[in-house]
Parts: C-alpha cells; sequence; structure tokens
C-alpha cells in the first residue's frame, strides 16, 4: 500500500467514525430518527426545537406496517403521563383525550436494503411537550419513546 493510499484510508476512517461522534454530540441538530426491529423503537431527536417544519425518518426492520407519529400534549401532560398508561413497551392502549395529532404534511417510502425507510415532513408549530411514537396499527402496538420541546425563539 502506497503512502497516497494509507493517507486516503486514514481521511476515510475518520469521516466515517470520528465526524459523526462529534457532529451528535453537539446538540444542535434538527433531525428525528427512528429505528423499529419489531420489539424496541429507538429515537434520536433533539431536546428541543423552535417551531417550524421538521423531517422524521423512520427505518422499519421488520415485515410490520410501522408509523412515526409526533403528537402534541396538552400543558401539564408529560411524557411520564403518556408512558403511565402501558405496562410494557409495546403494549397497545387507547389514545388520551389530552393527546393531539400533530399535522403531517408529506410522506414518502422507499424500500432500501431489505429496511422500509419512510420519511414524514411535520408541521411542529405548537409550543410544549410533543411525544415522538411508534405504532403498529396491526396488530395494534405503541412504543412512546421520546419527548421533544417545541419552544419559542428567544428575541433579539
Amino acid at each position: 500500500m502506497t503512502s497516497y493510499q494509507r493517507a486516503l484510508k486514514i481521511i476515510l476512517l475518520f469521516g466515517i467514525f470520528v465526524l459523526p461522534t462529534a457532529c451528535q454530540t453537539t446538540g444542535r441538530t434538527d433531525r428525528i430518527e427512528a429505528r423499529f426491529d419489531g420489539k424496541f423503537c429507538v429515537v434520536t431527536s433533539p431536546a428541543e426545537l423552535p417551531p417550524g417544519d421538521y423531517e422524521a425518518t423512520l427505518i422499519n426492520n421488520t415485515d410490520l406496517k410501522v408509523e412515526l407519529w409526533i403528537v402534541y400534549l396538552e400543558d401539564g401532560y408529560t411524557i411520564q403521563d403518556h408512558l403511565a398508561g402501558q405496562s410494557e413497551p409495546g403494549v397497545w392502549y387507547p389514545k388520551p383525550s389530552w393527546i393531539r395529532y400533530d399535522n403531517r404534511l408529506t410522506r414518502t417510502a422507499q424500500d432500501s436494503n431489505g429496511e422500509r425507510i419512510e420519511t414524514t415532513t411535520w408541521k411542529l408549530d405548537r409550543v410544549g411537550e410533543h411525544n415522538i411514537v411508534c405504532w403498529v396499527p396491526n396488530p395494534q402496538m405503541l412504543w412512546v419513546e421520546a419527548a421533544l420541546m417545541i419552544v419559542e425563539a428567544p428575541s433579539d
């Protein structure tokens, strides 16, 4: 291997392993992503975002039909209240009266390497707590996975 090939290999490895980790720790991303494997729904999301339109990606590694939803909780309710309705993750229960669906603007789906990838654009314009959930309609299953606060941007 020539020194040029070695240097290129080091640069590529740095870009693959070091840069993504550095970017994840900044907390400045507006990326919302969920991975579903049939037993778990793992969500990566910022804790807070200003009001706006955001893309959320669901990567489904199963044959089940799965949907990613972002829901708004009325004032005074938190993710703990949402989780209290479940005996364990995945167990279905009816939507509480204090949950409102957020506005889903667009949704696209594609299959890639055995994964079903769905990207949805959400209008998140209500300030307050939202929850990110994975829902399987048949058989009905639900994973309440992450809280997301929509906060007003500080005034200048």
